[in-house]
């Protein structure tokens, strides 16, 4: 494979996001995914015919995800979702002030009417020998066994700012994510690179879109042009930050894991070995935490939110390269 060194003279980041995976018994079993890695296996093509999946963990993705998996085929026994009840109502009652969102919102729970919405749930263990077979759900002091085949668990999106953050450009942390801080025309604190998209902070798609019009508007001159997207924007911010409002983690899902649990799957390091280190450096080099294939982009931060450590940016290469592709690497202007 060739590997090519590309030059620029703008930029614009827009890296995305990936899913909060949380350690809880049971998390690496066979079956056991994120909401959004559950999607990208169905529209792959994995078949869930008659398969029967629970959906947990928090936000909107959620109901996207039991959408799609029925679509597919599969029986949604439930969807599992963390937030309190009362904050869920109030979130659904604000789509009233954006109105595609309200609609989209409408068919999909006209077309999950049949499957059981917990709030103030939560997924304590994934059952089973070589793969899943039960979840137990805990909502409040009450626990529910559910047989299952397949469950997609994730609690929200994480930017992506590995990118951004080896550019030079300045990260701020917002409700418990970090994203890279720009200005009203997408700009980052470094010169000539802009960023847009979920990189910036997790707001949906209408949000990403739009920012990413305002950034190649400002990247080629045009600002007038982005300056008349910022109204559309700041609609789409202010559902942003009610919908981080309501699905905001509670506290207690630090607690899951339990001392054998495994919190980085790549190494293969128990929570307990982890978390006997007082920071992130410190436990990369006494277990190997966060070192193997994805570089701790999930154990580094679930340990951020269960540990309390601060995270660290990735090293080059950002993703598993053939070091000949890298020494082969050519230049283009």
């Amino acid at each position: 494979m060739r590997g090519y060194s590309i030059g620029y003279s703008r930029l614009i980041v827009a890296t995305g996001a990936r899913e909060r995976l949380l350690p809880y018994p049971g998390w690496t079993l066979p079956g056991v995914t994120g909401a959004g890695g559950l999607q990208a296996l169905i529209k792959g093509g994995m078949p869930v015919r008659d398969e029967r999946i629970v959906i947990a963990g928090t936000g909107p993705l959620l109901w996207a995800a039991a959408v799609t998996a029925r679509e597919a085929g599969a029986r949604v026994m439930a969807i599992v979702e963390q937030a309190p009840a009362h904050a869920v109502r109030q979130f659904a009652a604000s789509l009233v002030r954006t109105p595609a969102k309200l609609a989209q919102a409408a068919r999909m729970r006209f077309d999950l009417r049949a499957t059981p919405y917990m709030c103030g749930a939560h997924v304590s263990s994934a059952l089973g020998e070589q793969k899943l077979s039960q979840v137990i759900v805990r909502q409040g002091v009450e626990q529910t066994y559910i047989d299952a085949d397949r469950l997609a668990c994730a609690y929200g999106l994480v930017p992506n700012t590995t990118l951004g953050i080896a550019l030079g450009c300045d990260i701020v942390e917002t409700q418990g994510v970090v994203g890279i801080v720009v200005d009203d025309l997408q700009s980052t604190t470094q010169p000539d690179v802009y960023a847009a998209g979920e990189c910036t902070g997790v707001g949906g798609v209408e949000l990403a879109a739009v920012e990413g019009r305002i950034a190649a508007h400002a990247a080629v001159g045009n600002v007038a042009q982005a300056r008349s997207l910022f109204a559309e924007r700041e609609r789409y911010r202010r559902f942003a930050a009610r919908m981080h409002a309501a699905f905001s983690l509670d506290p207690q899902l630090r607690g899951l894991a339990t001392p054998e649990t495994v919190i980085c799957r790549c190494e293969d390091v128990r929570f307990a070995d982890a978390a006997r280190h007082r920071t992130w450096r410190d436990a990369k080099l006494q277990t190997r935490c966060g070192m193997g294939p994805c570089q701790g982009k999930i154990c580094g931060e679930a340990a951020a939110f269960c540990l309390g450590w601060a995270r660290k940016g990735s090293r080059p290469p950002f993703s598993p390269a053939r070091i000949g592709t890298l020494m082969k690497a050519e230049t283009q202007v």
